[in-house]
């Protein structure tokens, strides 16, 4: 790879960071090209993308992109055969996803995760964000939760008129 390549690699991993809501990094080293494409899938239909990159080149890209203290916290997770997944929106979907795959392979991939570029999550962190209900789920219960009372008191009422006749 020579440096104009490696730059634009580097400008590319960039953009998609500061791009996204997370960044996971996961160690691939060990799981098959079929075990892979499984989990590009799964992401994909959860709005995430997964990118295998070099170490030295997300150094670079980590170092312009995140804080300096993030940067360093980032990195001094990262080993193995490193992929990055790049969570746009609705960061817990790809959490889950990734702790779900870990489960089904019975290995551990994640090794941290940088959320909005401020924060850096550890495994334990992770779990737990994956826990959490997707947005269109919290809707559905909070309306459910809102339509509950009118629908009892429509019942009830119903049920009252149907006495006086």
């Amino acid at each position: 790879m020579g440096i104009e390549s490696k730059k634009i690699a580097v400008a590319s991993l960039v953009s998609e960071v500061e791009a996204s809501e997370a960044v996971f990094f996961v160690n691939v080293a060990g799981i098959s090209v079929a075990e892979e494409r499984q989990l590009r899938g799964a992401l994909r239909k959860v709005g995430s993308r997964l990118k295998v990159a070099k170490i030295s080149l997300f150094d670079f890209a980590a170092k312009e992109a995140l804080s300096e203290s993030v940067a360093a916290d980032a990195l001094s997770k990262i080993n193995g055969q490193l992929a990055l997944v790049f969570a746009k929106e609705e960061s817990q979907l790809a959490a889950k996803e990734l702790c779900s795959f870990q489960r089904t392979i019975e290995k551990d991939l994640v090794l941290g995760a940088v959320y909005n570029k401020g924060a850096v999550w550890t495994n334990k962190e992770i779990a737990d964000v994956s826990k959490i209900a997707s947005k269109e789920v919290v809707i559905q219960r909070m309306l459910y939760s809102l339509s509950y009372p009118v629908t009892a008191l429509a019942l009830a009422l119903k049920e009252v008129a149907a006495k006086n006749n």
